[in-house]
């Protein structure tokens, strides 16, 4: 409002907190205790984690004027998380559904570059795959050349051919689920990942694990009540890449992690 705003009268003159807010624009509170997040080009595409209520997909575009994001309406209703492919730029949902209700193994994608499509047809490249094994989906990246999907039993290449299956979908490992949708990461054209008991590694030479020489300190003293709370952290500068994990009698908070340097192998 005009005559209001920050630097407006003296410094330190009146009570600190006192005076009214500003509200540049009014939009609808969401719950959520996580976030998928992911950019197409320079919109925010996002999808709200509030462990038991699976929620749609929204957008946010900088240049709209408007301060809201908004449901993409023709998306799925409840995802477990999202992703964009690369290069041809799709969004990929996962955990997703048709009906309403949210099916643990199952893959939506939208059309090339437009994410309000999502029924395939023979003029457009949405579509969708179910994934054959395991009891859901963990987590999803896009991986170099290709997406990876982790089950709580394994790890899956999603590979782009185009029409008319759009996807390819292979099984290039088992045994190596991911603990936590947050705990996979690339670096160096390899991806590392946190498994339920492991760690891995994703190369040239397949999949692998990596040697953990402090393995009973990490896994021995993991809060498994709260794994979804781990996160992976990559230093590309430094060869790093980190996972940070809540330990047993901690209230669930992140207080410890494991670091690996990927050029020293250690």
């Amino acid at each position: 409002a005009s005559g209001t705003g920050y630097g407006v009268g003296t410094y330190g003159s009146g009570g600190y907190g006192t005076g009214t807010a500003i509200v540049a624009g009014i939009g609808t509170p969401i719950s959520a205790t996580d976030w998928s997040l992911d950019n197409w080009g320079q919109v925010l595409i996002s999808n709200p984690i509030n462990n038991t209520i699976f929620q749609p997909i929204y957008a946010w575009d900088p240049t709209s004027g408007s301060p809201t994001a908004t449901v993409i309406s023709n998306a799925p209703t409840a995802n477990d998380g999202i992703f964009v492919a690369m290069p041809q730029r799709q969004i990929i949902a996962w955990g997703s559904t048709f009906t309403g209700i949210q099916d643990p193994l199952l893959i939506r994608w939208c059309d090339v570059n437009n994410y309000n499509s999502w029924v395939g047809t023979v003029t457009n490249q949405a579509g969708s795959y179910r994934i054959p094994k395991g009891s859901k989906i963990v987590g999803c990246i896009q991986g170099p050349q290709q997406g990876l999907v982790w089950t709580d039993l394994g790890v899956w290449a999603m590979q782009y051919i185009g029409q008319p299956y759009v996807y390819s979908f292979n099984e290039i490992g088992t045994g190596c689920g991911l603990i936590a949708r947050k705990a996979a990461a690339a670096l160096n054209g390899n991806v590392y990942w946190m498994g339920p008991s492991q760690f891995y590694k994703l190369s040239g030479n397949g999949v692998e694990p990596v040697a953990c020489p402090v393995w009973d300190v990490i896994f021995q003293d993991l809060d498994t009540t709260n794994l979804s709370k781990i996160r992976v952290a990559v230093n590309s500068r430094f060869g790093e890449i980190a996972w940070y994990y809540p330990t047993i009698g901690n209230s669930g908070e992140i207080n410890a992690y494991v670091k690996y340097n990927v050029n020293l192998q250690t």
